[in-house]
């Protein structure tokens, strides 16, 4: 595209708010002007597609100064697309018509240089400059992106919070390690009932409770009892495990090529989740849903559905857990976290 070019796009708005995104959110700051970002609130643009979709509008632009005191306007529609611009036609005047629609949904969009809300839309400028700050990583140098489906869909009081908590409210990466639950490769393998358990003969010593979905929990705490699997868990060689009935059955996964799945054939041993793996203390959900509970976790696994949260000082535990259940933190996740389709 030659400088000064505008590109427009219809596109997934995951991107918005998922690790990928951070590549095209980098490649866009440092290349482009970024016009617009439109979504809608009502509606999806491919009906047949089951994705949220938003349009994107750029402009080629080599200057770092120039693109940096652009303003961004991040575009939400309470109303359908026709209600702004009506479908094309063949005749003159329609077209005429169809083009003034257009010229005044722009010139609303750009007239505002801040936060505005009306019951057709919502519009939030923010300077690229802005965008760019908020997705630098200082201690790392480097761009690490941001979650930019807040500017689209959050409300005002939420920028609110954020303005003035700004010098209270820290990252969780900041007080806790948060990792992704177990990713096996393969569970018919690593997920055992106790049925299975017992007619293979499984050794105790070699497995473990794990909570394999939100579904198996009541309230904010795990009961072992309403548990459907236990996972195994087993970092010896194979000629440490001569006489036990393991060895049969890591045997036969390797019979039935278990062994050459991608996830299992990158670990050495292939059966081996690997050592040291502590227990999570907090458990947290890794969709978004009607529950939302972090749940307090005594000596039990969690499946990759799952997020295991391990605080840096013990005693802040329950303390951790019950900011994570409180209403602003589900407000935080609500409008920072992918959303689900409309």
């Amino acid at each position: 595209m030659k400088d000064g070019g505008h590109f427009g796009f219809i596109v997934s708005s995951a991107w918005l708010d998922v690790e990928y995104g951070k590549g095209l959110q980098e490649f866009f700051l440092q290349n482009y002007k970024i016009i617009t970002i439109l979504e809608s609130k009502v509606e999806r643009w491919f009906s047949d597609a089951d994705i949220n979709t938003c349009i994107i509008i750029l402009e080629k632009c080599p200057d770092e100064k120039e693109r940096m005191n652009n303003l961004t306007w991040f575009v939400l529609l309470k109303k359908p697309l026709r209600q702004f611009i009506p479908a094309a036609e063949y005749e003159w005047n329609k077209q005429i018509e169809r083009n003034n629609s257009i010229e005044k949904l722009i010139q609303t969009i750009l007239s505002h240089s801040k936060y505005y809300e009306n019951n057709d839309l919502r519009i939030y400028p923010i300077p690229q400059q802005d965008l760019w700050n908020e997705g630098y990583n200082k201690t790392e140098q480097n761009f690490t992106g941001a979650k930019w489906g807040k500017y689209l869909r959050a409300p005002k009081i939420f920028f609110t919070i954020l303005e003035k908590g700004k010098d209270k409210l820290i990252p969780l990466k900041e007080v806790a390690k948060v990792r992704f639950g177990i990713k096996t490769g393969v569970n018919e393998f690593f997920y055992l009932t106790e049925e299975k358990i017992k007619r293979l003969k499984i050794e105790e010593e070699f497995l473990q409770p794990v909570i394999f979905t939100l579904k198996e929990i009541n309230g904010y705490s795990v009961q072992k009892d309403k548990l459907k699997y236990h996972v195994l868990i087993c970092n010896k060689q194979k000629d440490k495990l001569k006489g036990k009935n393991i060895l049969k059955y890591i045997n036969w996964g390797e019979k039935n090529n278990l062994h050459k799945r991608p996830t299992c054939a990158s670990r050495q041993p292939w059966y081996s989740l690997g050592e040291g793996w502590p227990y999570a203390p907090l458990i947290f959900p890794a969709k978004v849903g009607e529950r939302m509970p972090v749940i307090l976790n005594k000596g039990i696994f969690e499946d990759k559905k799952l997020y295991g949260i391990i605080p840096n000082n013990k005693e802040n535990i329950q303390l951790l857990g019950a900011i994570l259940n409180s209403t602003y933190t589900r407000m935080m996740i609500e409008f920072t976290c992918r959303q689900l389709i409309r």
